[in-house]
This record gives C-alpha cells, structure tokens and sequence, in this order.
C-alpha cells in the first residue's frame, strides 16, 4: 500500500507537475493550492483546492488545518514561507514522526 503524501503549495506550476508524477509513482499524492485546476488525464496526483485570502503580507488558506488533522497523511511537504501562515502552523499540527 502507498504511503500518503500531502504538498501545501501556493498554486501548481507547470514545471512542477513532473515532479508531482514522479512522487506519485511511489506515493499517493495529493497537493493542496488556491490556484486553479491544472489537473489532465497523464497527471497520477490528486488536487485539493482552497481559498485564499491576503491579509497585508500573509496569506490565509483555508482547510489547511483541518486538512492536515485529518491524520490521513503519512507524510506532509510544506513550503516554508512566513508570509502563509497556516503552512507554517500546518507544521506543528501533524502528530505523525
């Protein structure tokens, strides 16, 4: 069985979409953004796309929180970047080593 894989990203570039298919060969990848729907049929992961709301220099996604909680993932990939402030949260809140 895969291991499931959770990336917190801000929206998906193009040039990262290969990347995404390769993890996605080895893992169950899912990848939370606010962007827009970059999905085709040769991509192998999955989307989950949130709200975002920019408060002065952060940003605030939503269900991020909850989404990590949900302790459905074995592994969680965040940016690090102050400036998304549930990204940085995110970090403390999964209770998987």
């Amino acid at each position: 069985m895969k291991k499931k894989l959770l990336i917190l990203q801000n929206k998906i570039l193009h040039y990262r979409k290969p990347l995404f298919n390769e993890l996605a060969k080895s893992y169950n990848v899912s990848v939370l953004h606010s962007g827009i729907s970059t999905l085709t049929e040769e991509d192998n992961y999955g989307e989950i796309i949130v709200d975002c709301k920019e408060i002065g220099p952060f940003y605030i996604q939503s269900n991020v929180i909850r989404e990590v909680m949900s302790n459905n993932y074995d592994i969680i990939i965040s940016m690090f970047d102050l400036r998304w402030v549930k990204n940085i949260f995110a970090m403390y809140m999964h209770n998987k080593n």
